[in-house]
């Protein structure tokens, strides 16, 4: 194996969180190769909401851990999104601690899926009002599980 030294950019640019029930044709086993091939349909929103990702806010973790029963890939990812406002509230109460997948786009082209109708993810929230006047507001966004094997590239 042979490692170069071309340079890579860091972080991720983009999440987007699915429900479950907004996917098909799933197959029975998910590989790098067929995850593409997953119809997503997202659900109709009648809510306006205005926001977008903090810049440089994206933190995601997959990092590898070995127990009892092998390895295991525990997933978190958090952001903060600057919107706030009854439709941010209504929109996130429909997908939080719902089973779901993400998906997120890096800063180099690249794109993973995170979860799998068979161990999906979960979403969370909670409001960030800040502190000081000068300070961004919003809301934190955090999407946890754990998978048997890496997230996917697609």
């Amino acid at each position: 194996m042979t490692f170069d030294c071309k340079e890579q950019l860091a972080g991720a640019t983009s999440v987007d969180f699915y429900l479950l029930t907004e996917t098909s044709a799933w197959p029975v086993v998910v590989t790098d190769m067929n995850v593409a091939n997953i119809v997503i349909t997202p659900m109709a929103n009648d809510l306006e909401v205005d926001g977008s990702i903090e810049p440089e806010s994206i933190q995601i973790n997959d990092k590898p851990k070995l127990d009892a029963s092998g390895q295991i890939w525990p997933v978190d990812i958090s952001f903060t999104y600057l919107s706030r406002g009854l439709n941010m509230e209504l929109l996130l109460e429909k997908y939080a601690n719902q089973p779901g997948i993400a998906r997120a786009c890096f800063n180099d082209g690249s794109k993973k899926q995170f979860g799998t109708n068979m161990e999906p993810l979960y979403l969370t929230w909670e409001n960030n009002y800040g502190t000081k006047i000068e300070d961004s507001h919003g809301v934190n966004i955090r999407i946890k599980g754990e998978l048997s094997a890496r997230p996917l590239y697609y």
